[in-house]
């Protein structure tokens, strides 16, 4: 079991940092790959395909684990002043958090850790909305593969935040 557990955080750490590697790549290519500010007809040949669907894959991993690391139901305390917004939000980051630290760490950890887990998912996904944005129909379709499944993947993360059941 303990295996297992360790098994899980490596996967949930290598996710992050794959998806961190890869989206910052891509971002860099889509102003490298552009010829006169236009986005060239054969760009796909420059491009490894396989980075493309990595991405992909990798941008709704990550946000599944966010979804479902904030999925978790805080524990009923039996007193309506303590389960307060803040409380039930650090909560959340720390069974985030947990997916990714051994669980003898301190919760102060754990939260800090998802935090991290949230913060990273969202900067990038917001990145790749910007970037879709300001470049148009010079955005590679893996930038806006990637924005559409951030922006998709924010209703199940939205939901499972405000889950109380």
């Amino acid at each position: 079991m303990k295996n297992q557990k360790i098994l899980i955080q490596l996967l949930v750490i290598l996710a992050l940092l794959g998806f961190l590697a890869c989206s910052g790549y891509l971002f860099y290519l889509s102003f490298e790959i552009l010829v006169d500010g236009k986005l060239p007809d054969n760009y796909r040949e420059e491009l490894n395909s396989a980075l493309t669907y990595v991405t992909s894959g990798l941008t709704g991993l990550v946000g599944g684990i966010v979804a479902s690391g904030f999925g978790v139901k805080p524990p009923d305390s039996g007193n309506e002043v303590e389960e307060s917004s803040v409380k039930t939000f650090a909560y959340k980051l720390q069974n985030l958090g947990s997916y990714s630290i051994s669980d003898n760490k301190p919760n102060e950890s754990k939260e800090k850790m998802g935090f991290f887990y949230a913060l990273a998912y969202i900067v990038v996904g917001i990145g790749s909305i910007a970037l879709w944005i300001i470049l148009n129909e010079n955005a590679m379709e893996s930038i806006s593969n990637m924005a559409t499944t951030f922006f998709g993947m924010l209703i199940p993360i939205v939901a499972q935040y405000f889950n109380r059941s």
